[in-house]
């Protein structure tokens, strides 16, 4: 596994880890005003379904199917947890040689991490939440 990809893989584990302690409990269950979207919540069980199904496809090399352990995407000690544990996950399946396949599958899981921190930017600018100091900075706003 490239340093560079486990690096990126690891900030993006944080700035999930800031945005959640961020986020009041209530918002969890927000949607983006009028706008047809699913709530902070359901965008985080997507994220935690995403490392947990990664998890199974890296060590494979290709896609396993898509399986995601948290039920309750709206409980923030349950989303906390969940994301701790998806990013422990994928920590343990990584290694210093990935075969090919498997590096382009865990590139696979930057990118899922990367589009869904987009969108939950736009939930957190769009509902006038405070942005977590990391978020900022990784984003520059």
């Amino acid at each position: 596994m490239s340093a560079a990809l486990t690096r990126r893989l690891e900030a993006q584990f944080a700035l999930y880890e800031d945005l959640a302690a961020t986020l009041p409990a209530e918002t969890l269950a927000s949607h983006l005003g009028e706008l047809r979207s699913n709530t902070i919540g359901e965008q985080l069980w997507c994220v935690v379904g995403g490392r947990e199904s990664w998890a199974k496809a890296i060590p494979e090399g290709e896609w396993q199917g898509f399986a995601c352990s948290l039920n309750e995407p709206h409980n923030p000690v349950k989303v906390n947890a969940a994301l701790a544990a998806s990013a422990e996950q994928i920590r343990a399946v990584l290694g210093d040689a990935l075969a090919p396949a498997s590096e382009d599958q865990a590139l696979g899981l930057l990118e899922h991490e990367a589009g869904h921190a987009g969108q939950l930017l736009r939930y957190v600018l769009g509902l006038e939440l405070e942005v977590p100091e990391s978020w900022k900075a990784y984003f520059g706003v």
